[in-house]
């Protein structure tokens, strides 16, 4: 919830493996996981939940910051909230739907979500951000992409 920094998970991952590292003992809230390594990698977290007798869980990728110039639609009949981390060292702001919101550096902000929506999302510093979506206790996280092609061009054959 942004009071306190956490825990910090130090660990090598050797070349071409995978490895796990445990986030034990976390009450229920929002968090984020900050990734720093000094070797290009793949990262993802799993999270459970227990609603019902039915628990779930669901894995969130890793996503790189940018400064967004996105737009998104939330699920109908869902419960969806919106998670953008500015990882940097100063504060920004996001802009939803003309809706402003401050982006503390180091911080996450959590934005409830109306389902059904179309939502467009603009930042002013990099940013990386994702959708939780809930369904009857079923959940699933979807990363929120900017527009433009970080590959540059793309060619297009019409036939």
């Amino acid at each position: 919830d942004g009071t306190n920094f956490g825990t910090v998970i130090q660990g090598t991952v050797p070349a071409g493996s995978a490895r796990d590292f445990q986030l034990s003992e976390l009450t229920d809230g929002n968090y984020i996981v900050h990734i720093e390594s000094d070797e290009k990698l793949l990262a993802s977290v799993r999270f459970s939940r227990v609603g019902t007798s039915e628990p779930d869980f669901a894995w969130t990728q890793a996503v790189s910051a940018s400064s967004l110039d996105a737009g998104f639609t939330t699920v109908r009949g869902s419960i969806s909230k919106l998670s953008i981390v500015n990882s940097g060292e100063k504060d920004g702001s996001a802009t939803l739907n003309g809706r402003k919101f401050v982006l503390p550096a180091l911080g996450n902000t959590v934005i409830e979500l109306i389902s059904g929506t179309n939502y467009s999302l603009t930042t002013t510093v990099p940013a990386s951000a994702s959708v939780v979506i809930d369904i009857g206790y079923a959940i699933a996280v979807t990363p929120v992409i900017d527009y433009q092609s970080l590959a540059g061009t793309a060619k297009v054959i019409l036939r």
